[in-house]
């Protein structure tokens, strides 16, 4: 902060990106610049962290450009102006799409996610030991030694794979025909959801958590459904609901191609346009 205390003019624009960076605000506050809080979370710990963290942001931000309409419902700052800017998927990785074969019958289950129990892994095991009419993948962002460790004392099913981190996930949307995030609502709330829209690109309906901003990535029923994994049976249900019906299957494969189109990057600076980081 002292380091950019002659840097820093009335005429300059200070962005922050997450709510940390609180010194750079307050620095744009005191010199009386236009400072853009881009918030990405809702959830900070401990309470008096969160509490102190988003004061700074009251106090400090000219403007807030929000991931979701839940990151902005959490922390109901209204005395600034708020808008809402999804995530969107970069053009590159659109340029890396692989070819996709029309899909005769969908029966490949995919999940990308970190190696933690809230989001959801074990569910996803289950899952697969319910259904083992279906094949199924998940990818962790982990190394193999720590797969090993974390699924030790479980019975892997032969129709799941699990593989560690890729540098390259192409080849897992190719190959799947759904896309599922099993985040417990309980222990981890997704304020979006960029698996999600990486399945899209690749026409992949959807199965994600009841609450949180990637209910804002779908359209319930349409392009994909929400199910609190922790309830088996619906969970169980829902996946069969989507995979089970060709022609229901291909009509949400087609929907999540359509809304796809509301988180490309274009779309992002066509918003950006008329926020007071261009004006």
């Amino acid at each position: 902060m002292l380091k950019m205390w002659n840097k820093i003019t009335k005429n300059d624009l200070v962005y922050v990106n997450t709510v940390l960076p609180f010194g750079a605000a307050l620095l744009g506050k005191i010199k009386g610049a236009k400072v853009i809080y881009h918030i990405h979370e809702s959830s900070v710990s401990p309470a008096v962290l969160k509490w102190f963290l988003f004061g700074m942001v009251r106090f400090t931000a000219t403007e807030i450009i929000n991931v979701s309409k839940y990151v902005q419902q959490q922390h109901n700052i209204c005395s600034v102006p708020n808008r809402i800017v999804y995530n969107t998927i970069e053009d590159s990785y659109l340029e890396k799409l692989l070819p996709k074969k029309p899909t005769e019958q969908a029966q490949n289950v995919l999940m990308i996610c970190s190696l933690k129990v809230y989001k959801g892994v074990f569910e996803f095991l289950q899952l697969a030991k319910d259904n083992p009419q279906f094949y199924f993948r998940l990818v962790l962002n982990a190394k193999q030694e720590d797969i090993n460790d974390f699924f030790r004392n479980c019975v892997i099913p032969d129709n799941l794979l699990i593989y560690p981190a890729q540098q390259d996930v192409h080849i897992f949307y190719q190959w799947a025909d759904i896309i599922v995030n099993l985040s417990r609502p309980d222990g981890w709330i997704e304020t979006f959801g960029l698996t999600i829209i990486e399945g899209m690109a690749y026409r992949l309906p959807a199965v994600v958590p009841p609450v949180g901003g990637i209910l804002e990535v779908i359209e319930e029923g349409v392009s994909g459904c929400s199910v609190d994994s922790r309830n088996r049976q619906q969970l169980n249900e829902t996946l069969r609901y989507i995979l089970q019906n060709n022609n229901r299957y291909q009509m949400m494969s087609e929907a999540a191609k359509k809304r796809l189109e509301l988180f490309k990057e274009a779309k992002m600076r066509a918003v950006l346009s008329y926020s007071t980081l261009i004006n």
